[in-house]
């Protein structure tokens, strides 16, 4: 008798959107607003000072739904090259707007021409500065932009390859080097700076791999009977939680990322998939990468102007509305194109 494995790769291609990962992702943005308003106006309640915990959620889905839609078309022969060229392509452009919203300060803060022009550079292509200082001051969240990319050059060119042993294999040596990280570290809150910059390679793998690993078993159908409003509402009251006991253990950013993250997607897998196309689920998840992407050198050009964290806030979430509109307004057109075109 033989059993099947069921973290094994197989084919065929996951049909429709998930709307309640699209409330996650738009959750979690909003918990890394939170997180760079105190960070930034240095006055501000630390309610969320274990919002970087989100980063790693959003790591967590990025391999949930990379596995669902890509690996049936790797399997079907998209070259890893292909596959990374159409992920870059996919967040180039809305980091890309980032990046100018951050030329101003990086002006300010290098004080020597050469130096801006390499790290702009460098940074508007979504890679890591050379020159001694911060790998992303452009705009700090690329940091995580480029290791997933990195990620996703990884699972093109092995992951998806791999058995359900060896992905557990793999799993469990991520979850090793994340505990050294945390150990070493004191947190989980590295790979924004450049003295721990190489350690958010665990941290972002761990993430990613656990994904990958949810969708090969669940394949949108988690055994686990989680609430959805547990799903929508445990990470702001957790980070809330936290802030309010004076927890700052690393030991709860590896129990977020292993325990909490999982059962945060299965919560919300549970979400209606009849959610209609323009609700607000679907609202809230496109929202989130334009937020994500430009809000951090919008904070910090508001903070510049003299605005507190409210005014810095609403021009965040103003700014990331528009990147949403303006790329959806741009989709919307290309495809009105291409139809004509056909």
């Amino acid at each position: 008798m033989t059993f099947a494995d069921p973290l094994a790769p197989r084919p065929g291609t996951a049909a429709g959107r998930l709307p309640g990962l699209d409330v996650l992702r738009g959750i979690a943005a909003l918990c890394v607003l939170g997180l760079h308003l105190q960070s930034i106006n240095v006055d501000h309640p630390k309610i969320f000072g274990k919002g970087y915990l989100a980063v790693d959620l959003f790591f967590m889905l990025s391999g949930y739904v990379m596995a669902r839609t890509y690996e049936p078309r790797l399997a079907r022969g998209l070259s890893p090259i292909a596959f990374l060229f159409q992920r870059y392509r996919r967040l180039w452009p809305v980091m890309a707007i980032g990046g100018v919203l951050g030329l101003p300060k990086l002006w300010l803060d290098s004080g020597d021409p050469a130096l801006f022009a390499i790290a702009a550079g460098f940074n508007l292509l979504l890679l890591p500065n050379p020159a001694k200082g911060v790998a992303f001051p452009l705009n700090i969240p690329a940091w995580s932009i480029f290791f997933e990319l990195t990620a996703n050059l990884v699972h093109g060119l092995l992951l998806w390859r791999l058995g359900g042993r060896w992905l557990l294999a793999l799993a469990t040596l991520t979850f090793a080097l994340a505990l050294w990280v945390g150990r070493s570290h004191g947190t989980f809150d590295v790979g924004a700076h450049s003295e721990d910059y190489f350690a958010g390679l665990p941290r972002v793998l761990l993430s990613y791999v656990i994904g990958m690993a949810l969708w090969r078993w669940w394949r949108d159908n988690p055994p686990v009977p989680v609430p959805t409003f547990f799903a929508f509402a445990a990470m702001p009251l957790l980070f809330a939680s936290a802030w309010l006991v004076g927890i700052e253990d690393w030991r709860l950013d590896l129990g977020f990322v292993a325990i909490a993250c999982p059962l945060l997607i299965a919560g919300a897998l549970r979400f209606g998939a009849d959610e209609r196309p323009g609700g607000a689920a679907a609202m809230l998840g496109a929202l989130s990468f334009p937020l994500y992407a430009v809000h951090m050198p919008v904070l910090q050009g508001m903070r510049l102007l003299g605005f507190g964290s409210v005014g810095g806030g609403f021009a965040a979430l103003i700014a990331g509305a528009m990147v949403t509109w303006g790329t959806e307004a741009l989709g919307r057109w290309r495809r009105q194109r291409r139809s004509l075109a056909a």
